[in-house]
């Protein structure tokens, strides 16, 4: 008898426990998957690197290295060996955990120009605090001259200085080309970054129309494939040729801090991770945000895109 008064007991508080959290498990398990990760300044995952946020731990790893992937990573070294250019794409709200560590590497001596996509989704204060963390740090410490770039995904805000940048990278080639006797050809830039991190929506802007294959979930672009950023016509000094390539991520995901990051903003696999674990985290994040740093999360906005009643 006392042990079944003692269950009872316990499972009371578990239902307490989670009436008293029954409107933030709506947003887990009724919008995660849909929305959360693209709605605009609902939150930012900037404060997510700051010591005073616990880390989580996970039963079972995150870890997606898919067959297209491992391919064209091993293809990736051939191609950069060819452009002039080499332009990495991050996420605004979390680039840090957005780059991989192969870079510099990859690209070696080559111009490097670092493009953080999607400031649009994250708040005002955290794009000023980003913009100050890199005029003070570099992108790569390995590669302390690669500069860096934000960019609006709904106006195009930064694509403009972005293509001045990469020409600048053919005008030395251009120059060699000409002591030779040779006409100048198209700049040539490689687009590289995580699996949808932005890389053909980034093109696309470039291009000023849809060429290559954008979809809001990793593993979209499958092949290398160039695209051309100007005419055959005239002068091709100012002209660009892009080679889109599919999302490369390293094969093991040793800090796991970031890989939850990655799969709450969708930027991995989500054959890799438990939704609902990663809900929770996410969550408890936004939770954490709200009441420690109140300028990177706006729960007014998730409260009425929701429809919860209040926190």
């Amino acid at each position: 008898v006392i042990l079944v008064l003692i269950l009872i007991l316990m499972i009371i508080s578990k239902i307490k426990s989670y009436q008293s959290n029954n409107n933030i498990y709506k947003l887990i398990f009724n919008n995660f998957n849909k929305h959360i990760t693209n709605n605009n300044r609902l939150f930012t995952t900037n404060n997510f690197i700051s010591d005073d946020i616990d880390k989580p731990k996970l039963t079972n790893a995150i870890s997606w290295y898919p067959g297209h992937i491992a391919k064209a990573e091993r293809e990736l070294a051939s191609y950069l060996s060819k452009v002039d250019v080499v332009i990495e794409v991050r996420d605004a709200r979390i680039p840090l955990a957005t780059t991989h560590p192969k870079v510099p590497e990859w690209v070696n001596k080559k111009p490097l120009i670092i493009a953080v996509v999607r400031y649009d989704q994250i708040s005002n204060h955290a794009l000023n605090q980003w913009k100050e963390y890199y005029a003070m740090n570099p992108a790569h410490t390995e590669r302390p001259d690669a500069k860096v770039f934000f960019i609006d995904n709904k106006t195009g805000q930064g694509i403009i200085s972005l293509k001045k940048e990469a020409l600048k990278a053919g005008i030395l080639v251009n120059q060699k080309r000409v002591k030779r006797g040779i006409q100048p050809r198209a700049v040539r830039a490689a687009v590289i970054g995580f699996p949808n991190v932005g890389k053909s929506a980034l093109i696309n802007q470039l291009l000023g129309r849809r060429i290559a294959k954008s979809r809001d979930m990793p593993g979209v672009t499958r092949q290398l494939m160039w695209v051309r950023l100007g005419g055959l016509e005239g002068s091709q000094e100012n002209v660009i040729e892009l080679l889109d390539s599919p999302g490369i991520i390293p094969a093991r995901q040793l800090d796991q801090f970031n890989a939850i990051k990655l799969a709450i903003c969708n930027d991995i696999g989500e054959a890799s991770y438990d939704r609902v674990v990663i809900a929770s985290h996410m969550c408890d994040y936004i939770n954490d945000l709200h009441k420690n740093h109140k300028k990177y999360v706006d729960m007014n906005i998730i409260s009425k895109r929701y429809d919860l009643d209040d926190f």
